[in-house]
């Protein structure tokens, strides 16, 4: 029996979808929470969803992996297909035509390129081919370099500036002989377009990309004349004596001046009076300030340049093996939330009122003046706190009997330091808010500490980290 014709109008109407009805950007945070295969097939749906995935930003979330499609039905793995490879040349021949056929048939232009170059030839037979087909299109390309394939450096160096839409360049290492990089010409990186560019080997570089927003790597050469003037990310360091027993150039404080722009700086490089000042008094839009090695201040005068950062919300020094010979005071800088002194502030510390996060390595000569800063009653911000206690002989007691004082205190992280079950017995009242509780390398000689609900009735994660092994305890229920 068939259906009267406003059943079968109901029907129809019943089957129609409203997916196009969606926006865009509900659609991408569907596609966000979908593996990369579904969303391939997602894209097979129609064709806005296919120009949504492959012809917007959202295909930024897609790369083109080399290895991948080298890699047959059937082969357990990369390394598997290289030793066949190694062992029978034809099928190694075989593989790169195949890969050839496949990128210059395929239809789609893709945005991102990461490679690895762990074979000279291998990679010179194909780099032509990928070049001449993604060049036009390519916004992100990833190199990782391996064994002697510095010698395909200029094949690299060359096709660069002809990418005219590259915007991020990155140059990564894997067991490489550095020697090699000090028999040939420095090579120079030339682009008008990338604003990012990272190159993980220690080498010497010259670079002249005048969009540069962001540099990770050894200062260049040429860094003096070149020095972008949009620079808003800087990681830098120097070759302090290289693998010919050259020593580094000199550095000096006019390789900063002029950075104005700079927002993020990752001092990889000893810093003194010169070059401290320097960034001081250039680098006022400074957001986040990290320091890694040897800071040769000669007073808190000269260190007290640091509060011409006004916009400084995270600073950090890495260098744990040398303090500053005085006071710090960074009470004056109101924006500041993340502070990590290391073993910097050996005479003592005065902390913004604007502080959320504070780390500090605790020894016996700042043990009495870091109570004194820590458990200020005006520090009402502080939601993160991590205490160093490398020294056997500082007395973690009077640290912990006040840590209740901390009222908003979230998370608690301990590093180094030996622990007992009853450690935390001497807390003069419960800390209500605390969620997390860490321990790093320490000396731990207790199963369950006591007391421990009542001192943390609300603690959701007890987490321990040693010797590179990570345990997490939930204390849910």
């Amino acid at each position: 029996m068939s259906l009267p014709s406003y059943a079968k109008s109901e029907a129809i109407r019943d089957e129609i979808h409203h997916n196009d009805t969606l926006p865009e950007e509900i659609l991408c945070m569907i596609f966000d929470l979908l593996d990369l295969h579904s969303v391939k097939n997602a894209s097979r749906t129609c064709q806005r969803w296919n120009n949504i995935i492959f012809c917007s930003g959202y295909v930024n979330r897609f790369s083109f992996s080399m290895r991948d499609l080298l890699v047959p039905p059937g082969q357990e793995s990369f390394w598997n297909l290289q030793c066949a490879q190694e062992q029978n040349p034809q099928m190694h021949h075989l593989a790169m035509e195949q890969f050839r056929g496949m990128v210059v048939r395929s239809k789609r232009c893709y945005r991102n390129l990461k490679c690895t170059i762990d074979d000279v030839a291998r990679f010179s037979s194909l780099w032509e081919t990928l070049n001449s087909k993604f060049k036009n299109d390519l916004q992100s390309l990833v190199i990782n370099v391996t064994n002697d394939a510095v010698h395909v450096l200029p094949l690299i160096t060359a096709a660069i500036p002809l990418m005219t839409q590259l915007r991020s360049l990155t140059l990564k290492e894997c067991g490489m002989n550095h020697y090699l990089y000090y028999v040939y010409e420095v090579p120079t990186f030339r682009s008008n377009s990338v604003k990012h560019f990272e190159i993980q080997p220690d080498i010497k570089i010259n670079i002249e990309m005048p969009e540069l927003e962001s540099f990770h790597g050894v200062l260049p050469i040429n860094f003096l004349s070149f020095r972008p003037s949009n620079m808003k990310q800087l990681t830098v360091k120097i070759i302090e004596k290289d693998y010919l027993d050259q020593e580094a150039d000199p550095i000096d404080s006019l390789n900063i001046r002029g950075m104005i722009l700079l927002e993020t700086l990752k001092w990889e490089i000893e810093v003194e009076d010169e070059s401290f000042l320097a960034i001081c008094e250039t680098c006022t839009k400074l957001k986040d300030l990290c320091f890694t090695k040897r800071m040769i201040i000669s007073n808190s005068d000269v260190f007290s340049n640091l509060n011409k950062l006004v916009n400084l919300r995270r600073l950090k020094f890495q260098n744990y093996y040398e303090s500053l010979s005085f006071y710090i005071d960074l009470s004056k800088l109101t924006e500041l939330e993340e502070i990590d002194l290391g073993m910097m502030a050996k005479e003592g510390v005065k902390l913004p009122k604007s502080i959320k996060m504070f780390a500090v390595e605790i020894c016996l000569e700042n043990q009495q003046s870091m109570i004194e800063s820590l458990f200020d009653p005006e520090l009402i911000e502080l939601k993160t706190l991590q205490l160093s206690f490398h020294h056997s002989i500082v007395n973690k007691r009077e640290f912990f009997e006040r840590l209740p004082l901390l009222k908003n205190l979230e998370e608690l992280t301990f590093a180094g330091g030996y622990y007992t079950e009853s450690e935390f017995l001497c807390l003069n009242a419960p800390m209500d808010r605390l969620r997390k509780l860490k321990f790093e390398m320490y000396l731990l000689d207790v199963q369950r500490f006591l007391g421990i609900e009542e001192k943390f009735p609300n603690l959701i994660n007890l987490e321990f980290f040693n010797n590179g092994l990570n345990e997490v305890v939930s204390l849910i229920g």
